[in-house]
């Protein structure tokens, strides 16, 4: 295979580089170059590309890279070692006490004992669990767990305190009681050499029964992904499992260099299992991968680097894929760097957006979302009553107010719907307004019966008026009684010149003695007479009736109207003339003439009754 030669662009904070890169080449090469180039060390480099952050296993041609393909590089260049202004003291020159403050103190090997002061270093080396040790108080019923883990706690604190070896015979004795096998002797009656890894388990599993196993899983444990996959048949499903883990195998051999080289080679394995799709035993490679969120803790570099950029610990971002670097900063200058190289920053500020919630708004407006939902509370906490009611209370007085001022209801329907509103009658502003129509409805139909009962009244009792004086007079009639009455028209003849005219024409008119003279007739016959003698009498007569109307009018005093009384006897009125003619039939026909001589004198006295009948 020819090399491919590509012209890439490195961009590395405010500088840019031209490089060649050789698509053959392994990644650890590239980065070597890059290397010589910036000097940044390749611990320290993050190379990015499309978004992605270049592995070490990365192949060239799955990312497509064409001529001008740029990279971001993030990473702080190391800086040349400067020689030491002081000068080397070896330790040989120091005494004996300036030589152990100099370093931490140890543990005094008691025969074959290496392996516990080993395994005891390393826990010391873990400050959040020499903490929670210190903290630990034992149970009143304590077991030989809580006795290992009280004697575990006072050796690390007499570790601390202490710049000469400690003897670490009580927590010995406590190991082997709690796990004999590590008091197993040889033939010489000496113990014997045990597994620092084999220790290391037994002290861990008793910190487990003592302290808070989740406490104790969040200092030393993860979790780890095996990636289960067949190599002889690709149809065959891969498996992902999650498992957590405390401790990490490290296979040493010949060509292992590093830490991480040999627990890489431990997380991939080969093994033969059976295959479903193929129904026989196949070869899978089963790969195993640490979840970097729950491998380091990193609450130290979280709290300097929010202290840093003046913000919450929530809003401190850190890079996932440099946590290894990241939990090398234990200062604020180193915090600072990393910020600068962009490893840390600050998390942007979330926009609250109200665009949703209009939304929402614009939905329940027109009737959407108005359920039920999630109730919190009772009724009354959630729309108590009391503001219902006085919400409807000020619609409805609203109302009343505006109907008063606009004169649509009188003062006093006010009054009595203001009560009837507070009184709790109306539910709602539609039933008021229905209730208003109704009663001015129903008044104005009182009144007009009303009105109409009291004209029926007044017609009845004019009609019981006129009968009862029709009555009065047909019984007088009947009796031949005719009632006195002064007429007022005999008061009145003097003083006008048509009234004496009148009473000239007026004898010769009625004094014809051959109406007197005819035939009895039958009662109502009789009745009728006077009424056509009415309607024949001529327009003399009728002319005299406003000159009455207008003597009455002027009516004189009663000495004056005594006077003309025997002067009025002669004249006789038209009207008169029907009362004398029930007189005269009334007697024999011989005697008629002579009683006719006589009735003037009478007629005088009978007129005024039948005149006023006249004149209704």
């Amino acid at each position: 295979n020819k090399a491919v030669m590509v012209k890439v662009y490195i961009k590395w904070g405010k500088e840019k580089y031209e490089v060649d890169l050789d698509t053959e080449e392994s990644v650890e090469q590239f980065r070597t170059q890059l290397w010589t180039l910036t000097g940044v060390p390749l611990d320290r480099q993050k190379i990015v590309s499309k978004g992605k952050t270049l592995q070490d296993d990365t192949d060239w041609k799955k990312l497509g890279i064409k001529e001008g393909h740029i990279f971001m590089l993030m990473g702080t260049a190391g800086e040349l070692p400067k020689a030491s202004e002081k000068k080397t003291i070896f330790l040989e020159d120091l005494g004996e006490n300036a030589q152990v403050s100099q370093g931490p103190p140890g543990l005094i090997n008691l025969g074959n004992t290496c392996y516990m002061n080993a395994s005891i270093q390393c826990l010391k080396a873990v400050p959040e669990l020499t903490e929670r040790l210190r903290r630990f108080i034992p149970s009143q019923n304590s077991d030989i767990n809580s006795t290992l883990t009280m004697s575990l706690s006072n050796l690390l604190n007499q570790l601390d305190h202490s710049h000469s070896p400690v003897n670490p015979m009580e927590f010995l004795q406590y190991l082997r009681f709690a796990y004999p096998q590590f008091a197993q002797k040889d033939e010489n009656q000496r113990y014997r050499q045990q597994d620092a890894e084999e220790c290391w388990g037994q002290i861990f599993h008793t910190l487990n029964q003592s302290l808070n196993r989740e406490k104790v899983a969040e200092v030393f444990g993860g979790e780890t992904v095996s990636i289960l996959r067949c190599t002889e048949s690709e149809t065959e499903p891969i498996r992902k499992v999650v498992e957590p883990f405390t401790k990490l195998s490290c296979h040493i051999n010949s060509n292992t260099s590093f830490l991480v080289q040999g627990l890489k080679e431990s997380m991939t394995e080969m093994i033969t299992k059976n295959a479903e799709t193929l129904n026989r035993q196949a070869l899978f490679e089963n790969t195993i991968r640490i979840s970097n969120q729950t491998m380091v803790c990193l609450r130290l570099q979280k709290r300097l680097a929010a202290s840093v950029l003046n913000c919450g610990k929530y809003k401190v971002w850190l890079d996932p894929n440099e946590i290894n670097e990241i939990s090398m900063a234990n200062s604020r200058h180193s915090i600072r760097k990393l910020i600068k190289d962009g490893l840390i920053f600050r998390k942007p500020v979330k926009i609250h957006s109200r665009a949703r919630w209009r939304a929402h708004l614009a939905a329940k407006r027109k009737g959407r979302h108005t359920g039920p939902g999630k109730r919190k509370g009772c009724r009354e906490a959630r729309m108590p009553s009391k503001i219902l009611w006085v919400r409807r209370m000020r619609v409805l007085r609203r109302l009343l107010k505006r109907y008063r001022e606009a004169k649509k209801i009188d003062k006093h329907l006010y009054r009595e719907l203001y009560a009837k509103a507070k009184g709790n009658v109306f539910k709602n502003k539609r039933v008021l307004m229905e209730y208003i129509f109704k009663a001015k409805a129903e008044r104005s139909r009182d009144k007009l019966l009303l009105d109409q009962a009291e004209a029926r009244k007044l017609k009845s009792r004019t009609s019981r008026d006129k009968k009862a004086a029709r009555e009065e007079e047909r019984k007088l009639e009947e009796s031949g009684k005719v009632p006195v009455k002064k007429q007022k028209v005999a008061v009145v003849a003097p003083e006008k010149k048509a009234d004496k005219k009148a009473a000239s024409e007026t004898p010769k008119k009625t004094e014809t003695p051959k109406k007197a003279e005819k035939p009895k007739a039958t009662k109502g016959k009789d009745a009728a007479e006077p009424k056509k003698a009415e309607k024949k009498a001529p327009a003399s007569e009728k002319k005299e009736e406003p000159k009455k109307e207008t003597a009455k009018k002027a009516a004189p005093t009663k000495a004056e109207a005594k006077k003309p009384k025997a002067d009025a006897a002669p004249v006789k009125s038209a009207k008169a003339e029907p009362a004398a003619k029930p007189a005269a039939k009334a007697a024999p026909a011989k005697a008629a003439p002579a009683k006719a001589e006589s009735a003037p004198a009478k007629t005088a006295k009978a007129t005024p009754p039948k005149a006023k009948a006249a004149k209704k």
